[in-house]
């Protein structure tokens, strides 16, 4: 058996199918551990899209076969991959589904680790046996330890991992005029509101700087499509680096609930909100109910977002109550948090 004190395997996924928030976080815990003197090794699914983004972090990678359809298929593929060298990994960091409810994946993975540690953004509490459990989503903060299996829960959006850059973010202030509004909805689109929002905001003729970014999933075919639309008030980004300096530049903001949705909600930049699955949806209403946002729902035509625009855009009041509420709520400092508690447990 091959052993090393300093090992993490990390495994999560990412496509413009799935989305790509899962493996984008995941990497952001894996650099902080790098910097902490772990090797982190990934195990990913071989979406192209998700490979690149880990291959540009110089990570090294375990690919397994994207057509696994269920747990027993998974299993098997792994039993494969590690078959020729067997490898002891101090933790294995394992980004769950929320739909996720068999317990014998996470069963098999203990015989290669001395810790399973889940982390997980899923709206509702669940139970599992680990280690170590991160509910990341918007549930009450409180850390416990459940007697019967002995896992220890670390709840609520304190525990969000973002890059070290949002730790540092000052409070946004809030300026009288609107005259920049972002449009980004997460690594792949897959409603694809960046041409339906921006097709809207080019019709209604709003009068303001429109920054459309497009993340690492979303296809060029579509991008192109975007180009065509835009004009000299729009400007287009494609996979851009340093999201947290257009934030800041951002009166307000259209996205959807995923990663996207804390960045913003941090940095302070009154939102609206477009989910684009039921699990965003149910994200959303919370920080609706918080008075952070506004949601439009899994339903929604562009008249009822439209009125929501211009009420937000002539409204300073409610744009100071949306940024001072959310950065009251969220400081950035999820990554750290983790990290801390995988060394301390």
């Amino acid at each position: 058996m091959c052993s090393s004190l300093k090992d993490v395997l990390i495994i999560a996924d990412g496509s413009s199918e799935i989305g790509m928030g899962h493996l984008t976080r995941e990497l952001d815990i894996g650099k902080e551990l790098q910097k902490r003197g772990f090797e982190v090794i990934f195990l990913s699914k071989n979406y192209q899209e998700g490979i690149k983004i880990i291959e540009k972090e110089r990570i090294k990678i375990y690919k397994i076969d994207k057509t696994i359809k269920n747990i027993t298929e998974a299993i098997e593929n792994m039993k494969k991959l590690f078959a020729p060298n067997f490898h002891w990994f101090d933790f294995i960091i394992v980004d769950l589904p929320y739909f996720f409810e068999n317990q014998s994946y996470i069963d098999y993975l203990k015989k290669y680790c001395q810790k399973i540690v889940i982390i997980s953004d899923a709206p509702k509490f669940f139970k599992i046996n680990a280690d170590l459990v991160f509910l990341i989503s918007s549930h009450r903060d409180s850390i416990f330890l459940d007697d019967e299996t002995n896992t220890k829960y670390f709840c609520g959006l304190r525990y969000f991992p973002l890059r070290e850059s949002f730790q540092k973010v000052g409070i946004k202030t809030i300026k009288p005029k609107v005259s920049t509004i972002l449009l980004t909805f997460g690594g792949s689109d897959p409603m694809n509101f960046s041409k339906r929002i921006l097709n809207l905001l080019k019709k209604k003729r709003v009068d303001a700087e429109i920054i459309l970014v497009s993340g690492a999933g979303y296809p060029l075919g579509k991008y192109k499509e975007l180009i065509i639309i835009a004009d000299d008030k729009i400007s287009l980004l494609r996979d851009h680096k340093r999201m947290i300096d257009l934030y800041q530049k951002a009166d307000i903001c259209l996205c959807s609930a995923g990663n996207t949705l804390i960045e913003v909600l941090t940095c302070g930049v009154p939102a609206i909100v477009l989910p684009q699955t039921q699990t965003e949806d149910q994200r959303a209403q919370k920080f609706k109910k918080k008075e952070m946002i506004y949601n439009m729902g899994l339903e929604f035509n562009d008249e009822e977002l439209y009125q929501k625009i211009s009420k937000l855009i002539s409204k300073e009041r409610i744009r100071k109550k949306f940024s001072s509420k959310a950065q009251t709520y969220l400081d950035g400092k999820g990554v750290k948090r983790i990290v801390e508690k995988l060394v301390k447990n």
